[in-house]
């Protein structure tokens, strides 16, 4: 069966990717390791998943506007990851935080609502770090955490300074 979102990639087409949809530099890099270490499991992979219905706009806004707004309000899944008849829901974090455990509770919820017919067989939060109290709280609430820590980032990017 065709996975439920468009534009997703093969195991191979990810790896190659320029860059990941959704992803800065040093995410893409985490999202990569975990790829090569859990990616042959699933078929598929979609990135900056829209899910929900975002806000809806008053009626008397153009309709590109309309559009828009919806796009831009609705939540985004960093990665899904499809097998033939399941889907794998993840957030990416560098530094992955409490936050992330709401965004997957909230993730997994509007995923159920929206797409009833693909079960979720695999959630979790993908980073390169994560302290000793957040990783006690994410398994204490059954939240898996993947934790790349070797992977190198590439430096940070700084704009220059305003003339």
């Amino acid at each position: 069966m065709d996975p439920p979102v468009a534009d997703t990639l093969t195991l191979a087409q990810a790896l190659a990717a320029p860059f990941l949809p959704g992803h800065a530099a040093g995410e893409a890099a985490i999202v990569r390791a975990w790829l090569a270490d859990q990616g042959p499991a699933y078929q598929r992979f979609g990135f900056n998943v829209r899910v929900g219905a975002g806000v809806t706009p008053p009626e008397d806004v153009p309709e590109f506007a309309k559009t828009f707004v919806r796009k831009t309000t609705q939540k985004r899944i960093d990665v899904v990851a499809f097998t033939d008849t399941t889907a794998a829901l993840f957030e990416v974090k560098i530094q992955a935080n409490l936050g992330a455990l709401g965004q997957m509770l909230g993730y997994l919820h509007l995923w159920r609502q929206e797409f009833p017919t693909w079960p979720v067989d695999r959630y979790g939060i993908i980073c390169h770090e994560i302290s000793a109290d957040t990783a006690a709280v994410f398994l204490a609430h059954g939240m898996p955490f993947y934790l790349y820590h070797d992977v190198p980032l590439p430096p940070l990017t700084y704009l220059p300074p305003p003339e």
